[in-house]
């Protein structure tokens, strides 16, 4: 009776694995890995962006901004990454001649959603992406709206404005949105373009309106991706059996 039982049990055994084994088989995650020699995911990532950013107030005008990040992709979905953008924002007022432009830096952490990859099977080359992320950003050198608040010709409430000694900085939080699309055009590269919209503090612009501020930015980006696995390496039992038919 015990040998009986033994038999079954290795019959059931193999049975399963032979099962195991064909799920993957037809796996399209596993099918495109071994067809380009290596897994998509997980992997790590470096980033550059540049573009223009505007805080969407009366008076603003775009101006350059650069950002670098770094991050990793946990699986075909699901990816966080750490993104530091900056450089200079530009506004002004209406009717008051004269523009002032102030520096910032904006550092938040992002969860990555890739949107087109949320099914089970990968979605190839082109990518949609949903950011969205919180943090923290820093502005200074805020000099020339100074010397204009100074005229005196200012009619909008300023009475909030980082620009006296107590307030010579600003540090603000950082809520943002977006979406980027990005294309593999090789292994380790991809290029894309990004468009997000970040919630600021109200003295951003160093304007009082009662509410937030807006600022949206839009960047094109070079991606270099590392840590792919290579498809040898993840060679399992089910491999060995199909070897083996």
């Amino acid at each position: 009776m015990q040998i009986k039982n033994l038999i079954l049990s290795a019959l059931l055994g193999i049975t399963t694995t032979d099962s195991f084994a064909q799920g993957l088989a037809n796996d399209p995650r596993d099918a495109q890995a071994q067809q380009q020699g290596y897994y998509s995911q997980p992997y790590a990532f470096v980033q550059a962006q540049g573009g223009l950013n505007t805080t969407l107030a009366s008076g603003n005008v775009m101006k350059p901004t650069f950002s670098i990040a770094g991050g990793y992709m946990f699986s075909q979905a699901i990816g966080l990454r750490l993104h530091i953008n900056g450089m200079n924002s530009k506004n002004g007022f209406e009717n008051v001649a004269g523009k002032y432009q102030f520096k910032y830096i904006n550092t938040n952490l992002d969860l990555m959603v890739n949107l087109t990859n949320l099914g089970k099977k990968p979605s190839g080359p082109f990518n949609v992406y949903f950011v969205a992320g919180a943090g923290l950003a820093y502005c200074w050198n805020n000099d020339e709206f100074a010397i204009i608040a100074s005229k005196g010709v200012i009619k909008e409430d300023i009475s909030n404005a980082w620009i006296n000694k107590t307030h010579k900085d600003l540090i603000s939080h950082s809520i943002r949105a977006g979406l980027l699309f990005d294309y593999d055009i090789m292994k380790n590269v991809s290029v894309g373009a990004e468009f997000d919209f970040n919630n600021l503090s109200d003295r951003f612009d160093s304007k009082y309106s009662g509410s937030n501020d807006w600022m949206a930015t839009g960047q094109v980006s070079v991606t270099y991706k590392f840590g792919h696995k290579a498809y040898g390496s993840n060679k399992s039992s089910t491999n060995i059996i199909r070897r083996s038919k």
